[in-house]
């Protein structure tokens, strides 16, 4: 196990200075980066570690052969205190994971680019072969990270849009979103990506990859619009081809904390460019039609998601309900064909908690609920959540009430992604729902839409609580498996909104839509 935990990824994410703030410990499974609350193990390494320490500090004698024995013996009595203490915890993520072991073998290769000479390393995964190495041919519209050339020689340029789409040399061209899919997929997909990817060095935070494929990905960071770079050392994201609307397109992007993925972003900024070699290959199929128009102004996700024009925040219509059970006022906001509750809900149920057990905290964030209580897993108010537990998988038919007022239901992934169409996309989500107070290092939203996300933190699956003044998350009504279920999250820190999977045990708000 000792070897998985290191050869697996997990890591301490120490990125807030302040000391109330609680580190996370995080794996490459969760594609949103989200900390799972793993106390546990994070007490048991302390514990490893006091123990080793005190023991090397303690005087031996002078001889050097007991004190190697002896501090051989602590580390051995130690991993046994490791393994018996955390396997519980490691063992439901090894079910859900496993050790990925690569489906393709990668072969590598070079190529010169004519146009300037430059050569680049290759490889060839599955049916595609890549560039292994940031694009770095100078256009219009390409820049070096701080403006530094040193930097073009480390990472390649960063690309505005429209320059990616004609950067790359004859016969290789800039990816679909479709071939990005194709290649996470070849790797594991998204929950292991990131780690396959990525380099073994230069992440930040202890995240660097294994390379296994020989991608070699750098954190390159990129360019804002307004001429700023951000995020060396955390980020990358590499442009496709494939717009989402007339002024974003996909990219793909990885992160010291959170694993590949998918999201729109606006055409101005700059981001790195991979070529893949050959015609553009774009799919078709009933659960994902991509359109690569510019004139296109919607945008298909998949096949239960309803296409959804961007949304002019003016036509955004204000109300309130009240819930009948226990007669709780909420207010509501109507955005495109969607009504939400404005505010998280504060039904009192089993398995729903109050933000570190004070009643205060759910009055002003509402009660977190384990997957179990959001599903109404028990069948309380309707039927078709009835069942859908932790450690076991249900096929529920049409929308989920769960724990929500009569008349709403459980929002589906599908109706988060329609709903971020509706706000203009993923890559700006995060500012146009959060409300505009209470979100630490001034991290507040403009709060656009009324949506007024506030940052609740979320309860542990170990009782423990995390993130109030940091992070929002909220349940969906979507399985991933018999352990895990999606959810939407959003950051003080970052403009996107993210949708990823965790454990059911988990307590995160819940926001319902109406039916």
């Amino acid at each position: 196990m000792l070897k998985w935990l290191v050869n697996s990824g997990w890591w301490l994410e120490n990125r807030h200075s302040r000391e109330s703030r609680k580190p996370r410990c995080c794996h490459p499974g969760l594609r949103a980066g989200i900390g799972f609350g793993c106390s546990e193990s994070l007490q048991c390494l302390k514990k490893f570690f006091r123990v080793i320490l005190s023991c090397h500090s303690r005087p031996t004698g002078g001889n050097p052969y007991r004190s190697s024995r002896r501090l051989s013996l602590v580390f051995s009595l130690s991993s046994l205190v490791i393994l018996s203490a955390c396997t519980d915890y490691v063992s439901q993520i090894e079910d859900r994971y496993g050790e990925w072991k690569p489906n393709w073998p990668a072969v590598s290769g070079t190529m010169t680019d004519s146009r300037d000479g430059q050569s680049y390393k290759t490889v060839t995964i599955g049916s595609q072969t890549w560039m292994a190495q940031n694009l770095n041919y100078k256009t219009t519209n390409s820049f070096c990270y701080e403006d530094s050339a040193s930097n073009c020689t480390k990472y390649g340029r960063l690309y505005t849009w429209d320059a990616a789409t004609t950067a790359c040399p004859s016969d290789w061209h800039l990816p679909t979103k479709a071939e990005f899919e194709t290649l996470l997929a070849a790797v594991g997909g998204e929950s292991t990506a990131g780690k396959m990817l990525k380099a073994t060095s230069g992440w930040g935070n202890s995240a660097n990859g294994v390379d296994e494929y020989s991608f070699s990905v750098l954190p390159a960071g990129y360019k804002v619009n307004n001429g700023g770079y951000e995020d060396e050392g955390d980020f990358t994201y590499f442009w496709t081809s494939t717009e989402s609307n007339g002024s974003k397109a996909y990219v793909m992007g990885l992160s010291f904390s959170r694993d590949a993925g998918l999201i729109d972003a606006d055409k101005n900024y700059g981001y790195s460019v991979r070529c893949v070699k050959g015609e553009p290959v774009e799919k078709t199929s009933s659960s994902n039609k991509e359109k690569v128009s510019s004139s296109s102004k919607k945008v298909e996700s998949s096949s239960s998601s309803v296409v959804q024009s961007v949304v002019d925040p003016s036509t955004v219509v204000v109300g309130n309900i009240t819930d009948s059970r226990d007669g709780q006022s909420y207010k509501t906001v109507t955005i495109g064909t969607q009504t939400w509750m404005a505010q998280n809900l504060n039904y009192e149920t089993a398995n729903s908690y109050c933000y570190s057990n004070t009643p205060s905290n759910c009055t002003k964030y509402g009660r977190l609920y384990t997957w179990v209580a959001a599903m109404d897993s028990a069948g309380t108010w309707s039927a078709n959540g009835k069942g859908c537990g932790y450690g076991s998988t249900c096929s529920p038919t049409g929308t989920i009430r769960g724990v929500c007022p009569e008349g709403w239901h459980l929002p589906s992934r599908a109706e988060w992604e329609t709903f971020f169409n509706a706000v203009g996309g993923q890559s700006v989500a995060g500012t146009k729902l959060k409300s505009t107070s209470d979100w630490y290092n001034s991290g507040n939203g403009t709060d656009a839409f009324s949506f007024s996300a506030l940052p609740a933190g979320f309860r542990s699956y170990n009782g423990h609580y995390y993130g109030e003044g940091d992070d929002a998350y909220f349940w969906s009504s979507t399985e991933y498996d018999s352990y895990f279920a999606y959810f939407m999250i959003l950051y003080y820190d970052y403009v996107y909104a993210y949708l990823g999977n965790d454990l059911k045990d988990n307590g995160f708000s819940v926001r319902c839509v109406k039916d």
